[in-house]
């Protein structure tokens, strides 16, 4: 197998201060349904990521850099066979504006909301062994750094107050993906999960947001020194 223009990923890059890398990207994946995918259409697919992530704009916290065309989607046409699973050039970009946050008061960098997805299972099992088959069926999709409007606080009946994801940005999480679904099936690509390990794609059937926080570690601040612990 080859990069045959037909399993694709999306990588959307932001512009974030913190980071030691002074970015935080998301990564979605595709696969045309239509045999190899032209320029014209995958141009339009990246156009359905930028709706995607333009939804949840208002949520993303002012981390964010928000110059005009600072934010890259980039499409790569992936080689399904390739252990190493390279990524190789980007084959198309697409650089937007993120719209602005809804406040200018953000939460840490590392804190995330989650979309999970699956595949069908089909007859794959849970456990297999030592090993998990339908973990190849399952993704995650990390949303974030966010601005604390993306937060809502939440009392239990015994007194102490936690954070939840706030409810409006679990609705629109939800609407976010499944619009990202339709649209790309209306340019000719599913919404897929990409098993490295079996070298597949499969469609996203079933999405998943609850109001749990998650966490990104490799968004976080970076640290301003290193302590070295020395044997005495």
């Amino acid at each position: 197998m080859a990069r045959d223009g037909t399993h694709w990923a999306v990588r959307t890059t932001f512009n974030t201060t913190g980071p030691q890398s002074q970015t935080s990207s998301s990564t979605l994946c595709f696969h045309s349904t239509t045999g190899p995918a032209s320029i014209p259409s995958v141009n339009n697919l990246l156009g359905d990521v930028k709706t995607f992530w333009l939804a949840l704009a208002t949520y993303i916290g002012p981390q964010v850099y928000r110059g005009t065309n600072a934010t890259e989607a980039a499409a790569y046409d992936l080689d399904m066979a390739d252990l190493a699973h390279a990524y190789g050039s980007p084959v198309t970009l697409l650089m937007f504006t993120m719209t602005a946050p809804m406040n200018n008061f953000p939460l840490p960098n590392e804190t995330s909301a989650v979309i999970s997805i699956r595949a069908d299972y089909g007859t794959d099992p849970e456990h297999g062994g030592t090993t998990r088959p339908r973990a190849d069926d399952r993704g995650r999709v990390y949303v974030g750094p966010f601005c604390t409007g993306a937060s809502d606080t939440v009392t239990t009946p015994l007194g102490p107050s936690y954070a939840v994801v706030a409810a409006g940005l679990v609705t629109a999480m939800t609407d976010a993906i499944s619009a990202l679904k339709g649209n790309a099936s209306g340019h000719g690509f599913d919404l897929a999960i990409w098993s490295r390990k079996t070298a597949t794609m499969k469609p996203v059937i079933f999405k998943s947001v609850d109001n749990s926080f998650d966490t990104q570690r490799r968004r976080e601040v970076a640290p301003p020194g290193v302590h070295t612990w020395v044997v005495i």
